[in-house]
């Protein structure tokens, strides 16, 4: 069963009362430290996030493969490897040679 509320006695109540302002200065301190924490470790996240960024005069390099247009090998399960014209070889075939990106 439920237990029923009681009103506490006025002397008690004032018994009391310097425990739990203590108990709330207490409280406000364990904040303010929490706070701090999370200030401290906002600020190493965010010289994280900027020593990761890329230098702005940085060179940027593109890495090319060349491959052989006529000689495509394709592999299927159970039929194994054999020469396939793929349809982006057919364009690249029948307009001026040149080099394909």
């Amino acid at each position: 069963m439920a237990q029923q509320r009681r009103k506490m006695r006025e002397q008690d109540a004032e018994k009391l009362l310097p425990l739990l302002a203590e108990f709330n200065n207490m409280a406000k301190e364990l904040v303010r430290l929490l706070n701090h924490k999370v200030a401290v470790k906002e600020k190493k996240v965010a010289v994280y996030l900027t020593g990761m960024s890329l230098p702005k005069n940085a060179n940027m390099n593109v890495s090319v493969k060349l491959i052989d247009i006529r000689n495509t090998d394709a592999t299927m399960k159970g039929k194994g490897s054999f020469n396939v014209k793929m349809p982006w070889e057919r364009d690249a075939m029948s307009g001026p040679s040149g080099v394909v990106i």
